[in-house]
Order: C-alpha cells, then sequence, then structure tokens
C-alpha cells in the first residue's frame, strides 16, 4: 500500500491540527491568509533585526571609545562584520521576500542565520566567558512565534549544537577567543563547559517548548473564535432571513386577502355597475401594492445593475426633489421646509436611485412631524472628499430602542407601510460606497445624516 506523502506545507504544524480532519485546511501555513501573515511577521523580524544590530554597533563604538582598546582590535572588526552582514541580509531578505513561495523554510533560514550569527557574537565575546548567550533565547521564542514548536525545537536543537561544539572546541584549545576579547569572565575546565552546555540546553528547549506551546495555543483560540464568528454569521444571517420571509408574508396577507374577496364578490357577477367598479378598484388597487412591496423588497434583495450612474449636480437634483415634494399629497401644507444647499456639489450616481432615497427620507420626516412642525435640508461639503446631506425633522423622533432597528427589512412602527424605506435606502448608500448616520432623541426630531463620496 502506498504511503501517503507528507506535504512540506504541513511540516510545521502543531501535531494535533495535522490529524484533524475538520480543521487541518485552515491550519495549513501555506493557505494563502496564513503565508501572508507569515511574511508580516517575517518583515516585523527584519525591523527589529536592524534595530538590533543598530543597538550593537553603538555599545561596540561606545566600549572601543571607553577601553584601550585599539581601533583594529580583532574582536571589534568581527563585531563590525556581524553588524555588516545583518545590514546586508537585512536587505537581502526585504528584496527576495516577495518572490518567495514557501514562505515557511525561508523563515527557517533566516532563523538559522540568526543563530550562527549569535554563535559568532558569541565567540568573538569571549565565547565561554560570553555574556550574550541569552540571545539564543531571543531567537528560540522568535521561531516558536513564527513556526511554533517543530520550527523552535529545531532553532532550540541548532544552537545547543553550535554552542556545545564551540566551547568543546575552546576547552580542547583546537581553537580560542580574539586576545583581545572584549570580556573574560571565568575559568574554562570541563565542569564548567559541561555545566554552562547543560544550563543552555535546560533553558532552550524549556523555553522553545513553552514559546511554541503558546503560538499554537494562540494560533487555535484565534480560529476557534473566527469559526465561531462565522456560525455566529451564518445562524443570523438565516435567522434575519426568517424574519424577512415572515414580514413578507404578513405584508403580502392583507393585500391578497381584499383581491380574494374582490375576486369572489365578482365572480358572483353583481348586477350593480356601481359594485363592479369599486370591486375592480379594489382588484386594481391590490395588486398595485402587491406590485409595488415585491418591487421593493427585490431592490432590497438584489439591488439592479447601475446603467446610468452619472455626474449629478446636487443642488439641481435637491431643489428638483424639494419642488417636486412640495406639492405631494402626502406633504402636510403646515410643515415649512427649508434649504441650504451649497453649490457646486457633484455626485456621481443613478439620478433614480437618488431620488429615491431623498424621496423616501423625506416621506419619513413628514410622517413623523406634526401640524406647524419643520423640515430642515442641509447639503454641504466635508474634509476627505465628501459630500453631507442631512434631513431634519422637529418630529416625534425615534425611540432609543427602535433605532438600531430601523434599518431592518419589514420592521416599522407606523401602523401604514411596509418597513423597506430605509432598507432601501441603507442599500442604495452602501452600493455607492456611502453611509447613513442617525441622530435622534424622543420627543426631540431626528436627523438623518447621508454622507457620499464625492466624484
Amino acid at each position: 500500500m502506498l504511503q501517503e506523502q507528507q506535504s512540506p506545507d504541513r511540516l510545521f504544524l502543531p501535531q494535533e491540527t495535522r490529524n484533524s480532519p475538520v480543521v487541518r485546511r485552515l491550519m495549513l501555513p501555506a493557505a494563502e491568509t496564513d503565508r501572508t501573515q507569515l511574511a508580516g511577521r517575517l518583515k516585523l523580524l527584519m525591523f527589529f533585526r536592524v534595530v538590533f544590530t543598530v543597538l550593537l554597533l553603538g555599545s561596540t563604538i561606545f566600549v572601543q571609545h571607553r577601553s584601550d582598546l585599539p581601533k583594529h582590535a580583532s574582536s571589534l572588526l568581527i563585531l563590525y562584520g556581524i553588524v555588516v552582514s545583518v545590514f546586508i541580509l537585512s536587505i537581502l531578505y526585504a528584496l527576495v521576500l516577495p518572490y518567495i513561495r514557501r514562505t515557511e523554510y525561508f523563515a527557517l533560514f533566516q532563523l538559522a542565520c540568526d543563530i550562527s550569527l549569535c554563535s559568532v557574537l558569541i565567540y568573538c565575546t569571549g565565547s565561554f566567558s560570553s555574556a550574550f548567550s541569552f540571545l539564543y533565547l531571543l531567537v528560540i521564542v522568535t521561531a516558536g512565534v513564527l513556526l511554533y514548536q517543530p520550527g523552535s525545537l529545531s532553532m532550540a536543537i541548532l544552537a545547543n549544537l553550535q554552542y556545545g561544539f564551540m566551547l568543546v572546541l575552546e576547552w580542547s584549545r583546537i581553537i580560542a577567543p580574539p586576545g583581545d576579547a572584549i570580556y573574560d569572565l571565568g575559568p574554562r575546565d570541563l565542569h564548567h563547559v559541561i555545566y554552562k552546555i547543560a544550563i543552555l540546553v535546560a533553558a532552550s528547549v524549556a523555553v522553545a517548548y513553552l514559546s511554541g506551546f503558546l503560538a499554537e495555543q494562540t494560533k487555535r483560540s484565534k480560529e476557534t473564535l473566527q469559526a465561531m464568528a462565522e456560525h455566529i454569521k451564518r445562524v443570523e444571517k438565516l435567522a434575519s432571513l426568517g424574519e424577512m420571509a415572515a414580514g413578507l408574508a404578513h405584508e403580502i396577507k392583507n393585500p391578497l386577502a381584499s383581491l380574494v374577496g374582490a375576486a369572489t364578490m365578482l365572480k358572483e357577477g353583481p348586477e350593480n355597475k356601481a359594485i363592479q367598479e369599486k370591486l375592480m378598484a379594489i382588484v386594481t388597487r391590490e395588486a398595485n401594492r402587491l406590485n409595488k412591496l415585491l418591487g421593493d423588497f427585490l431592490f432590497f434583495a438584489k439591488p439592479p445593475k447601475v446603467q446610468q450612474r452619472q455626474h449629478l449636480k446636487l443642488e439641481v437634483a435637491l431643489n428638483d426633489i424639494l419642488d417636486l415634494f412640495e406639492q405631494d399629497p402626502a406633504m402636510n401644507r403646515k410643515i415649512q421646509l427649508t434649504r441650504e444647499i451649497e453649490r457646486d456639489i457633484e455626485l456621481r450616481i443613478d439620478p433614480a436611485h437618488f431620488h429615491q432615497v431623498v424621496w423616501n427620507l423625506l416621506l419619513n420626516a413628514v410622517e413623523a412631524v406634526e401640524d406647524d412642525g419643520t423640515i430642515t435640508l442641509v447639503a454641504s461639503k466635508q474634509k476627505g472628499g465628501k459630500a453631507v446631506l442631512q434631513i431634519s425633522d422637529s418630529g416625534t423622533g425615534i425611540a432609543k430602542e427602535d433605532i438600531a432597528r430601523i434599518f431592518d427589512p419589514f420592521y416599522t412602527t407606523k401602523s401604514q407601510g411596509t418597513g423597506l424605506g430605509l432598507s432601501i435606502v441603507h442599500r442604495i448608500l452602501e452600493y455607492y460606497g456611502g453611509r447613513i448616520e442617525v441622530i435622534s432623541k424622543e420627543g426631540e426630531g431626528t436627523t438623518m445624516k447621508l454622507i457620499f463620496p464625492l466624484t
């Protein structure tokens, strides 16, 4: 039987994840999202690597000026070489990163280079007596964050091998740190060498395990939360569809009942012509009502493609709408309608959609205002390339508990109306990259603030 070949993309996955058929696809580092995240972390690593190198360069220059070491001391030259090497490598990493497909292997290569540079730094600053052996732990922690436990353990093994090999060679007098090393802190007998290596092994393995474990736990927690969020989103979507279906059924029921009643009476053939005409008028009215309801619902569910998006002069369009609205039967003649429209504002929008948005908001304002009330329309430019249109009324306002739901389809507090008007307004604005804000206090009126992107 052929064995399944392990994909290299799964090399740095947590052990539990590799065997999980449910989340395996989400946890693969080679997935586009994970690759992007790893690339972003590598860029951050490059930045901190350069920052550390600058600090190392500054401290080296400080020590050189504060000590009696000659300018051409071998240890100092090695330190400067490390600094130059890190700068060159960082530039090369940044240039090559966009073309790398196996980002996890590239990260492993960078971390291995960092371990090697740490070994060189430890060697030139006293080897056994160097105070910089802690840098291994920083690289191991970084490997845990980037590549989880397999990566951190790999770096721990590499660090222990390099450090142990270096100390054994030094104890054997095969190599020796530069004679003018900056640091010289202790003896070099075999017991101390074994002790030093054992300390590093214990510390590096513990740090590798803990950092990798925490990184894996963090990743799993994030993915669990993401899965829960997506599940909640699906449930909310299904719930909203259920509410929309119930609302549509409720709205259809009344005109449908009127149609059935009128059709039944017409079927009986009343002899009175006036009654026939009245019944036909009911049929026509309710059919139109159903047609409008279904048209609004279809528009909300799937807005038609914009065929007539054009440059619209806001002042001209608003004045035309307001002049027409003042003649509409819905307009209470006692309501004072005022306008303050800034000139030279231009939008790119379908005129029919713009008319529908403004008209729906004006109708809502009229229905909220009692006799002798006011409706004010203000249009102006806003910083950031936005046009702002505010429609304010002195009406009854909106209750605090209702504001969060006024854009839900079929939600209405009126005795008449389908509750689709504001839903359609919100949908149109969203389609054109705009938004709507509601400012209202019960008993003090409402302001609908529309924000459009300028052309």
